[in-house]
């Protein structure tokens, strides 16, 4: 009996050790989407910016088309364990992940039933800076 509670403190402390020098938590943050997210899509360049309040997300969407048409989507959603979802008025709808790499990945069901596979980058502050104050909140 003694010998089996040291095996198991020892495998707990040996478990410990491994999370610690492997530099892994055992217990998942919370995930933070806020902020500038850019999206490369064809020939428009897509930028969300999203707040975020608990699970609850909120955001504006502005597509530039090439020749600088712009459009702009309000939308929400939640978060939860790594995923997201959001959705337009309208009917698009997004459900994704976050990526090991900080990156959003995941698939817009257009209101018409497309989908489409989509990639968000996180901007740094520099990049939100040059898109001038309409994004930088």
């Amino acid at each position: 009996m003694v010998v089996a509670v040291r095996k198991a403190a020892l495998l707990g402390v040996f478990a410990v050790c491994f999370v610690i020098l492997c530099g892994v938590s055992p217990l998942r943050a919370a995930d933070d989407y806020s902020g500038a997210w850019e999206i490369d899509h064809l020939f428009d360049t897509i930028i969300a910016h999203i707040e975020q309040d608990g699970n609850s997300l909120n955001g504006v969407l502005t597509v530039t088309g090439p020749f600088g048409k712009k459009d702009v989507y309000h939308f929400t959603g939640k978060c939860e364990a790594g995923r997201i979802e959001a959705s337009h008025y309208s009917g698009h709808v997004f459900r994704g992940a976050l990526q090991v790499s900080g990156e959003i990945s995941g698939v817009l069901t257009t209101r018409t039933g497309l989908h489409l596979q989509i990639t968000a980058k996180r901007l740094g502050e520099a990049q939100k800076l040059a898109l001038g104050p309409a994004i930088v909140h």
